[in-house]
């Protein structure tokens, strides 16, 4: 990975800003929708505007995949450097989040069933993209290894195949 430091780039950084509003759309709309008569305007128009603001955490996905995905990993110290900086700066707080609403939600507390529960991924459905995040993040370098050796053609052929298997199980699954 590069030594120096990269400057930040504002649009990346309005990006972010953009996609957080959206997310913290998301999240008060349907607390305000919660608590309104249903399938009127008013309703209808937060229904839609909701629906809208979903988007902001694939796209948070996205920039984070444009950052991981530049990045070169030749060195093991690359490697190292990379998983280092993720597990302070997104697993550790993670956990530490994840230990207060254990403590706060459970009157028996046990390390036991605090693993079980945050392995599970049900100490709190809230933190549902954590768990994703640190699987891509797992993965990140090998994926940047794989697609800078692809040419232009399998890139697009990968996006291809990828886009039709969502589509197919995505189908799939309001057949069944």
């Amino acid at each position: 990975m590069e030594s120096k430091k990269e400057e930040r780039i504002f649009q990346y950084d309005l990006m972010r800003v953009v996609f957080m509003l959206m997310v913290l759309g998301v999240h008060v709309l349907s607390c305000i929708k919660q608590f309104m008569e249903p399938y009127n305007t008013t309703w209808y128009v937060i229904t839609i505007a909701t629906d809208l603001f979903m988007i902001g955490n694939p796209l948070f996905f996205m920039l984070s995949g444009k950052f991981n995905l530049n990045k070169n990993f030749s060195e093991k110290e690359d490697y190292k450097k990379f998983y280092v900086k993720r597990v302070m700066s997104i697993i550790l707080p993670f956990i530490i989040v994840s230990i207060l609403v254990y403590i706060i939600n459970n009157t028996n507390l046990s390390v036991v069933d605090y693993l079980q529960k945050m392995l599970a991924g049900k100490i709190s459905g809230t933190y549902w993209f954590i768990y994703y995040l640190i699987g891509i993040l797992i993965l990140s370098p090998f994926f940047s290894k794989l697609l800078k050796s692809l040419s232009l053609w399998e890139k697009k052929l990968f996006l291809l195949i990828g886009f039709c298997m969502n589509a197919f199980i995505t189908i799939w699954a309001y057949l069944i």
